[in-house]
């Protein structure tokens, strides 16, 4: 019985952690795809929020001017906060400004998770 009571407490525990990781991530794309000119548009790859939750990088595809997409590009943000009160403070694309961002960061753990509904998230950025 108390055996039982231990994995229904760990279970219940684990299952918060997700639901804060699913909330980050959902808050962070928000947030990236509001820098550009049709935020609904963006599409995502490879996401990827550090381990110490203060930057996101990946790749997305965001439209032009014209309505058209552009291709994937990649892209880091600076992020403040977590779950649902996290702000994207900073977004670069793949540039020499992009090449400078992501040379400050070096990864901390190789290692990946899932997340609900098969979000992946590595837990550094590269």
């Amino acid at each position: 019985m108390r055996r039982l009571a231990l994995l229904a407490v760990c279970t219940l525990m684990l299952s918060g952690c997700e639901d804060q990781l699913q909330l980050t991530v959902e808050a962070a794309k928000k947030g990236v795809a509001s820098a550009f000119k049709d935020p609904e548009a963006v599409q995502f790859a490879d996401f990827t929020i550090s381990a110490d939750g203060k930057r996101a990088c990946g790749k997305l595809n965001a439209k032009n001017g014209y309505g058209a997409y552009v291709g994937y590009e990649s892209f880091g943000a600076a992020l403040q906060g977590r779950g649902a009160e996290l702000t994207v403070t900073d977004v670069k694309l793949e540039t020499q400004e992009w090449e400078e961002y992501t040379a400050r960061f070096k990864p901390t753990v190789g290692d990946e998770m899932r997340g609900q509904e098969g979000i992946k998230r590595r837990l550094s950025c590269k």
